[in-house]
């Protein structure tokens, strides 16, 4: 979808644009819908015809030729199901934003739908001066209104720019910067389809204690250990299966190593899953943070608000690299506790 030209200035306007918005989402989701039921239907069908004509097919050689083409089929309708899979989220968030922003817009549900304990609770600030007569944080509060923000740190953020007065020459900028961004509706949408979900529900506080603790030490003779027993399991299970060694000579060296490798894993276990745990929670949002930022260096902005904040994202340099080998960290610590890890 193009960005629009021109902002719409009247609150009719703005009702008329976002129902415009959802209902071509909502014929774009109705058609993607149809095609992935298609697809699925389509690979039911050659699945029972496969079955057919190999169990009741007299003539063998028809089975023999069909087989291959059923198998190309199914797999070619099931990648064309996966890809309209895809496109369904994506058109399924976008119909629900357009939803939501109507609803806000004619004054159905004008808070932007941040959970929680109460929008905005921990970023209070005891013994301001105003914050909770001006309904700033809180139920039905201006931050409530405003927060449409993708993640903890962007919550905190917005909250330091009600919480604390800015110069007059700040709030010019900042009113520059929100009349560039107004009709920018294609920047929108890919920022709401940023992150696996919606909402990333981490609080800004939880990355603060993450950096805040102090990095674990271990022993140099614990990698040691982990990294000589690791390597003597693989090559004795090597040795074995290319018959090199026995399995009668190498049971009883591989269930040695395996306990010394279990013995220091549990010893290393109570200083090590706390870290795992939170390490795991981290993987999505760091994830969005660094797609947030790419597509932050990525636009082309004018007002002065908008460029300082582009090139404060590219500080320090690659730190969208450094963000997505993070990532990648995460994921593998995510994937600890699935089946298929363990196999």
């Amino acid at each position: 979808m193009s960005t629009t030209a021109l902002a719409p200035t009247t609150k009719a306007d703005v009702q008329a644009r976002y129902k415009e918005l959802r209902d071509l989402h909502q014929r774009r989701y109705n058609a993607l819908a149809a095609r992935h039921s298609g697809a699925l239907k389509g690979i039911a069908a050659t699945i029972v015809i496969l079955a057919y004509v190999v169990f009741r097919s007299p003539h063998g050689s028809l089975a023999t030729g069909l087989i291959p083409t059923g198998i190309a089929v199914i797999v070619a309708l099931l990648w064309y199901a996966i890809r309209q899979q895809s496109k369904l989220a994506r058109e399924q968030r976008l119909r629900v934003l357009y939803a939501r922003n109507l609803s806000r817009a004619d004054g159905t549900e004008i808070q932007s739908g941040r959970t929680g304990l109460e929008p905005g609770q921990e970023l209070r600030v005891p013994g301001h001066l105003y914050e909770r007569d001006l309904d700033l944080l809180g139920p039905n509060s201006l931050f409530g209104l405003l927060a449409t923000t993708r993640t903890g740190p962007g919550e905190r953020g917005l909250a330091h720019y009600l919480l604390d007065p800015a110069p007059h020459d700040e709030t010019l900028l900042r009113q520059q910067a929100v009349k560039e961004l107004l009709p920018q509706t294609e920047l929108r949408e890919r920022i709401a389809l940023l992150g696996a979900s919606s909402f990333q529900q981490i609080p800004a506080s939880f990355f603060d204690d993450w950096l805040a603790d102090a990095p674990p030490t271990f022993h140099p003779a614990f990698r040691i250990a982990l990294l000589v027993t690791t390597i003597l399991n693989i090559a004795l299970l090597l040795a074995g299966f290319t018959h090199l060694l026995t399995w009668d000579n190498i049971f009883p060296n591989l269930a040695l190593t395996l306990c010394i490798q279990a013995a220091t894993c549990l010893a290393l276990r109570s200083r090590v899953m706390p870290l795992l745990t939170t390490s795991a929670r981290l993987q999505q949002n760091v994830r969005l943070i660094a797609d947030g930022l790419a597509l932050m260096q990525a636009a082309t902005f004018n007002s002065a608000k908008l460029t300082h904040l582009q090139r404060a994202s590219r500080e320090p340099i690659g730190a969208v690299k450094l963000l997505k080998r993070l990532e990648g960290h995460l994921t593998i610590v995510e994937q600890r506790n699935k089946e298929w890890y363990f196999a």
